[in-house]
């Protein structure tokens, strides 16, 4: 394999991937990294507004563009996007239902624009992210190209292992949450048109094989992530814990079953007059306990809507430890934004490995309400051990771009070589 920096990139290299980028998943970081590294074609994507459209275009569109790709070739269906997206606003079916229709239409208008593609050169590499690439694959399969699927999270076993650790909290999911079978279907499909899969970690790695997928297709590369703030300081905290100073905990995502939600909950409850704050960021996909409404709880358990830039900033700002108690991700990018943030970081093994326990935070083992009621207590202790936890939270140099640029080098020498 290749060992070159982005400024060696041979020639016949040079260009070679084009990417199917449906919205705009982690501000674009795929193609950036190949356009960084001169491996980028073509970007095929559903919305692009660049700058001249900006001011015309909704705050919800804006970051459909970035300057790390303003000399890219960019292929985009606005005029065919963009009235729908008004038209949907009045759609009465469920989440899931949406988005699998939504997915639907984008792969076939890119199918379409990658027939133009394959035209243009008689090899090449074609990527796809899960769930949006199958049509796309099979038109870059058909033109004998080179087929890499970005899989964004362990696939359907997810969901089974989902079920079965939330059973107790059934009650509490809500309608519509759950894709259908066609859309595992096609998912399966788009593993095996796929020469190289991407998993995001290793518990999505041996998920996917736990499914039947080779482990010869499967490469695990982390997600990129840049920190945009100055790296702060370390975060100094109180030498106790009282009910004049609570412990800060924030958990910041989407608050569902996946995620660990109930489980956290009961464990904030079970602590009962200990001095601990919970703060929930983030889009609410799950019926609430009616007790945390209840009188005594509104300080203890604060439920705030989504938020971004200045906003998250203020939300890691506040929190003493950040808390992810999921129980599946396919990376759990937050891990990273709150150790660039310096703030320890309460994680379950179920998610990319980039906490190291009792290093610069906390590794659960299992998802309980008692697991994180002792990491809490244990946290409450002794406080000064969330301030050496502070001292050592960064993000892994892996998830550098010149580190992933490196990677994809390599994999685009492997497959340039034919695997």
């Amino acid at each position: 394999m290749l060992n070159t920096l982005p400024e060696e990139v041979p020639d016949y290299l040079m260009k070679s991937w084009t990417v199917i980028h449906k919205n705009c998943r982690e501000h674009y970081a795929t193609p950036r990294i190949l356009a960084g590294a001169s491996l980028l074609d073509r970007m095929i994507t559903d919305v692009w507004v660049p700058p001249g459209w900006q001011k015309w275009s909704p705050s919800s569109l804006r970051s459909r563009w970035h300057a790390e790709l303003k000399q890219s070739a960019v292929t985009s269906f606005n005029e065919r996007v963009l009235p729908r997206r008004l038209w949907e606003r009045f759609f009465n079916g469920s989440w899931w239902q949406r988005i699998e229709a939504e997915d639907l239409r984008f792969q076939k208008m890119a199918a379409k624009a990658m027939q133009k593609q394959v035209k243009t050169s008689r090899s090449g590499i074609c990527f796809s992210y899960s769930y949006s690439g199958l049509e796309t694959l099979r038109v870059a399969k058909k033109a004998g190209w080179k087929t890499v699927l970005g899989q964004i999270d362990p696939g359907s076993l997810e969901w089974e292992i989902v079920r079965e650790g939330s059973r107790k909290y059934a009650n509490l999911e809500s309608p519509g949450e759950q894709p259908s079978e066609n859309y595992w279907r096609r998912w399966r499909e788009e593993t095996e048109l796929a020469d190289i899969i991407i998993a995001n970690s290793e518990w999505s790695e041996s998920l996917l094989r736990q499914q039947g997928i080779a482990k010869g297709k499967l490469r695990v590369l982390p997600l990129l992530y840049e920190n945009e703030t100055a790296l702060s300081q370390p975060k100094v905290y109180p030498a106790k814990f009282t009910k004049e100073r609570l412990l800060r905990v924030l958990f910041l995502g989407r608050l569902c079953l996946r995620k660990g939600v109930p489980q956290l909950l009961d464990a904030v409850k079970g602590l009962g007059d200990e001095p601990v704050e919970l703060r929930l960021v983030g889009p609410v996909a799950m019926e609430l306990p009616p007790w945390i409404k209840q009188e005594g709880w509104s300080r203890k358990i604060q439920v705030q809507p989504p938020v971004n830039g200045d906003g998250v900033n203020a939300a890691y700002d506040w929190a003493d430890v950040f808390i992810l108690p999921t129980l599946s991700d396919g990376f759990a990018i937050t891990q990273l934004e709150a150790l660039a943030r310096r703030v320890p970081v309460i994680v379950s093994a179920r998610c990319a490995r980039v906490v190291r326990h009792r290093q610069n935070g906390w590794v659960l083992d299992e998802v309980t309400p008692e697991a994180i009621q002792n990491c809490l207590r244990h946290v409450l202790s002794d406080p000064k051990e969330l301030g050496r936890w502070s001292s050592k939270a960064e993000v892994p140099e892996g998830c550098h771009m010149e580190k992933l640029q490196q990677k994809y080098l390599a994999l685009t020498d492997e497959l340039s070589k034919g695997l």
